[in-house]
């Protein structure tokens, strides 16, 4: 039977104009085969804008859909596409995309 378990998560995202994006949430690992996963996401988190684009206010939201290899030692590679706004919260809601290759590391 599949694991139905959701696992928190957290993370810190800091970009070339030194806007931060800190955030915690839950994610659900998807088994497809004997070394893939899908792992769907969900997150909420702080926004520091810096010198960085204006994405109109402090709380975001991030939803992500990750695709995954793991090794025989637990560890990943992986492609994620992720969004992130702040559902329609502040004045102005642009959002950002990001398409991000991640090597996770099992301790």
């Amino acid at each position: 039977p599949p694991n139905l378990s959701l696992k928190p998560f957290y993370g810190i995202m800091i970009n070339g104009d030194d806007g931060k994006y800190i955030y915690s949430g839950l994610r659900k690992d998807i088994n497809i085969s004997d070394n893939i996963y899908i792992t769907p996401s969900f997150a909420l988190g702080y926004y520091d804008q810096e010198n960085s684009k204006d994405l109109g206010y402090d709380l975001e939201f991030r939803s992500q859909l990750e695709f995954a290899y793991q090794f025989k030692n637990m560890n990943r590679v992986a492609l994620s596409i992720n969004h992130i706004s702040n559902a329609s919260l502040g004045e102005q809601n642009p959002g950002v995309e990001s398409a991000v290759i991640s090597y996770i590391r099992v301790f």
